[in-house]
């Protein structure tokens, strides 16, 4: 037997076992929906997933992709930097970035950032960025 992450709430706590997955004692049923709460006592949905932890002392930092600086780059032929960082109102530019601990993806179509960004990555934690 092989231990798996569960699927809804990230608990290190199922047990794979010949291609199904057994979460907190709850097998899946024949269509592959989970067979009751992943998590008793807790507010795990199936298709919903939990909150990134927040550190105390963490402020939310969203970086995105910005596609006009990927057109101007295909036109002009520079390598200026496509991700943003943005971090209260400071905004940093970079061609990596690596999230020091839980993040989450947001797709927001109806209600985009100020700058115009639909899909943006949200952590509370530290961001690095690579700037080369």
């Amino acid at each position: 037997m092989k231990r798996a992450d569960c699927h809804i709430c990230g608990l290190n706590t199922g047990i794979k076992k010949s291609g199904t997955f057994v979460r907190h004692g709850r097998p899946k049923d024949s269509d592959g929906k989970l067979k009751g709460e992943c998590c008793p006592g807790s507010d795990c949905q199936p298709g919903v997933a939990p909150e990134p932890d927040k550190p105390k002392h963490g402020r939310k930092t969203i970086v995105h992709v910005n596609q006009h600086i990927i057109r101007a780059n295909h036109k002009t032929g520079a390598r200026d930097p496509v991700l943003t960082v943005k971090q209260g109102r400071t905004n940093r530019y970079a061609h990596e970035v690596r999230i020091d601990g839980p993040s989450k993806v947001v797709y927001s179509p109806d209600k985009p950032l100020s700058c115009g960004a639909r899909v943006w990555i949200e952590s509370y934690y530290p961001v690095e960025l690579d700037p080369n």
